[in-house]
């Protein structure tokens, strides 16, 4: 039903809406419960990349961002295109939860009342 109500409407005039959700944790941390990373890796098949010995948690923590906004764009059809802006996965990011919708409609004149003639 889900499917059928939010069908993009837009050549008939109608609403266009594109939405996503996603789960991505960092497996390297160990402050994740593995019944939950479990869950979030079966049920979403989502990562964040894992770390190398050569590679910073800083330049992992970018890599994730770009990552999941590469993700969004992909599944909403270049509708959205960042949700997360530099900066906002830090070294101790250890969960990303996000969902995006998009919404777009096309704006109709007012309409107006016929005049009576006099």
């Amino acid at each position: 039903m889900a499917t059928t109500a939010l069908a993009d409407r837009s050549a008939s005039g109608g609403p266009r809406v594109a939405f996503t959700s996603g789960v991505w944790c960092d497996t390297a941390l160990p402050l994740i419960k593995h019944a939950y990373r479990d869950a979030v890796l079966g049920r979403y098949n989502r990562t964040m990349p894992r770390p190398s010995p050569s590679t910073s948690r800083t330049r992992l923590a970018g890599k994730a961002r770009k990552q999941i906004n590469e993700w969004t764009r992909q599944v909403t059809r270049g509708l959205i295109n960042s949700v997360l802006p530099p900066g906002s996965i830090g070294l101790t990011t250890a969960i990303v939860l996000g969902n995006a919708i998009y919404q777009e409609e096309a704006v109709l004149p007012p309409r107006r009342r016929p005049r009576r003639a006099h």
